[in-house]
């Protein structure tokens, strides 16, 4: 049994982004969002991490997710979740969204059965901000894979091929495929005779990804993809920050 756990300042950033986005959209998918920026006081600020100069420099997130299974009978899963969030000119929310499922029972039309001596447990109890990442395996030449990136970049990809689904399902012969989209965040479980994999983004838990295998040559991986795009920073805005690092540096002198 494999855990591996991780976070970063990048991935908290962008995980904020989307949850908060996510949560207008499912409020009044009908209204217009428009981002606000209010007054707070030096206190507040202080207890606040990750602060940026200008309300505009995140202006948008993506998130692609996919998950497969294959087991040697034949039997096969897959989930694919993606969202797109980007403000516009005048600070409206664009969302598009994206859902599919499938899943195919083993060749034979057979449901395979899981050896009674083996067994994994205990990964639907486990939570934590940020990335969290596991893995149990039960049994022989099994391969699993939980795989993350997070990039920032200048333009989003293209969602002009988007279904807008928010829900997808699948099931045969033992195997079961479903991807939704919930209140504030998104979320894909795979559950096949010889296990389960899962993924999801936000609803507390900041990013998701476990597998698990109670069996023999089962393939399984979870890949997520999270981009955010920001903004240019003006030649006025660099240079801002030039005047108040050497301020910054004078302070620290000898009087």
């Amino acid at each position: 049994m494999k855990h591996h756990k991780s976070s970063g300042t990048h991935l908290t950033i962008g995980l904020a982004m989307l949850i908060f986005m996510l949560a207008s959209w499912k409020a009044s998918a009908a209204e217009t969002t428009v981002l606000r920026v209010e007054r707070v006081s030096d206190a507040d600020l202080a207890l606040i991490q990750g602060k940026y100069y200008g309300a505009n420099l995140l202006v948008g997130v993506r998130v692609d997710m996919v998950s497969n299974w294959r087991a040697p009978d034949g039997g096969w899963m897959q989930g694919v979740a993606a969202v797109q969030m980007q403000r516009d000119a005048n600070g409206a929310m664009q969302v598009s969204i994206h859902t599919t499922a499938g899943a195919t029972g083993s060749t034979d039309g057979s449901t395979p059965l899981v050896a009674i001596t083996r067994s994994a447990t205990g990964a639907e109890s486990v939570s934590g901000n940020g990335l969290t990442q596991v893995t149990q395996l039960a049994g022989d030449r099994n391969s699993v894979a939980n795989l993350a990136q997070i990039s920032f970049v200048p333009t989003l990809g293209d969602s002009s091929q988007f279904n807008g689904n928010s829900y997808a399902s699948a099931a045969q012969g033992g195997y079961s495929t479903e991807v939704r989209f919930a209140a504030n965040g998104m979320s894909m479980a795979l559950q096949g005779p010889n296990g389960t994999a899962m993924q999801s983004v936000g609803d507390g838990n900041g990013v998701m990804q476990a597998a698990r295998v109670a069996g023999d040559n089962q393939s399984a991986n979870n890949a997520l993809n999270l981009q955010v795009q920001t903004s240019g920073v003006t030649e006025d805005l660099q240079r801002q920050w030039g005047v108040q690092n050497a301020l910054s540096g004078l302070r620290g002198l000898p009087r």
